[in-house]
């Protein structure tokens, strides 16, 4: 399963995990993660840092990136079963992996409008590859 932006949070509360409803307004200190409707898709925003060893930063082949960000919501609580595997600087997190699984990834960034990137390209693969 590759679960992207609000795919992540619905796999994350699905196992029983909860979410911050409004990053803005519960997170503090906070940076702007809705870049979006009024800026393009593909803007790199902010930086992920991807937790060494993670399947995520297996695939990628790096552990820092610059991604988009065209969310309101994120995890607070990781559910039961999973692992948080990326986060923003402001430790938003930015992904979770179910590391008993084959392939349980969730990114809540947006790689789709990323394939320039060959990181990016690699997730898609590597999802393609285990499918």
């Amino acid at each position: 399963m590759l679960a992207v932006c609000r795919g992540m949070q619905t796999l994350n509360v699905a196992c029983g995990g909860t979410l911050y409803v409004d990053i803005a307004s519960q997170v503090p200190g906070a940076e702007k993660h809705d870049w979006w409707p009024a800026y393009k898709r593909n803007k790199l925003v902010h930086d992920v840092k991807v937790v060494e060893g993670s399947l995520l930063a297996e695939i990628l082949g790096v552990v820092d990136l610059r991604t988009n960000s065209l969310h309101h919501q994120s995890v607070n609580q990781v559910a039961n079963g999973l692992c948080s595997t990326a986060y923003a600087a402001d430790g938003v997190i930015e992904g979770i992996e179910q590391p008993d699984k084959h392939f349980v990834i969730g990114v809540q960034w947006h790689p789709e409008w990323l394939q320039d990137q060959e990181t990016m390209r690699k997730l898609y693969r590597a999802f393609v590859d285990c499918c």
